[in-house]
C-alpha cells in the first residue's frame, strides 16, 4: 500500500482489470449517499477558504 496514505483510511477499491477510476461518477454517489444518510450539504462551485475538523467532523468555511 501507498506508504504515505494515512492509516486511518478504511478502505479502498482494486480493479487490476478496470485500469481507470471514474473519479466523477464515484464522487456524484459519495456525495449522493452522504446527502440521503443527512450527514451531509453538498455546495457545488463554492469557494472554500479553510477545512475545520473537530473529532469525526469536518467543516469547509469560506
Amino acid at each position: 500500500m501507498e506508504p504515505k496514505l494515512s492509516a486511518g483510511i478504511a478502505g479502498a477499491l482494486f480493479c487490476p482489470s478496470d485500469r481507470v477510476g471514474d473519479h466523477t461518477f464515484a464522487t456524484r454517489q459519495l456525495a449522493a449517499v452522504a446527502q440521503k444518510a443527512g450527514g451531509a450539504a453538498i455546495r457545488t462551485s463554492a469557494k472554500v477558504m479553510e477545512v475545520l475538523h473537530d473529532k469525526d467532523t469536518a467543516t469547509a468555511s469560506g
